[in-house]
């Protein structure tokens, strides 16, 4: 895990090489480094994962949290996973049997058919923000966009 530092990109082509010599993930950590490029690119795109704080000092803030980003699907659901309590289950919240496997497994000693969607196999965090914490970081996202050149417009800003 690497920090951009004050919005400066590390070398990314050097910790890319190095990480692929020796079988690593790149984490960015792009805290202070929203909106910075690398080569034309958005720091925070390189990575394996890259994070976003949203602490009061950094460009965008909640009061609290962060976020982690990922193109991987596999390192998402992980991702997901510990911010759920460390849930197993990667069934989206408000649906019903996404998977299509919630209740038709054996899941070590538990009765067969055990809900799926409640058993936490490894340790996670409660890491959701709340609905005012969402709002907030959507509205400044928003002013955010419209102030900087170049950033994507997308149906969502």
């Amino acid at each position: 895990m690497m920090a951009h530092t004050l919005g400066v990109p590390f070398n990314i082509d050097v910790v890319g090489e190095i990480a692929v010599k020796n079988d690593l993930w790149v984490i960015e950590d792009t805290c202070d480094a929203l909106g910075s490029r690398y080569r034309e690119k958005l720091t925070g795109t390189f990575g394996h994962l890259s994070t976003f704080s949203f602490y009061p000092a950094h460009h965008i803030t909640m009061g609290e949290g962060g976020c982690v980003v990922t193109d991987d699907e596999d390192l998402a659901r992980i991702a997901h996973s510990i911010r759920d309590w460390g849930r197993d289950c990667y069934c989206t919240g408000g649906e019903n049997n996404t998977c299509g496997k919630r209740f038709s497994q054996q899941l070590g000693t538990l009765p067969f058919g055990y809900d799926h969607k409640y058993v936490y196999s490894h340790i996670g965090y409660n890491l959701k923000v709340t609905d005012m914490q969402a709002a907030i970081g959507c509205a400044q996202l928003r002013s955010w966009n419209t102030s900087h050149p170049g950033a994507k417009k997308t149906s969502r800003n």
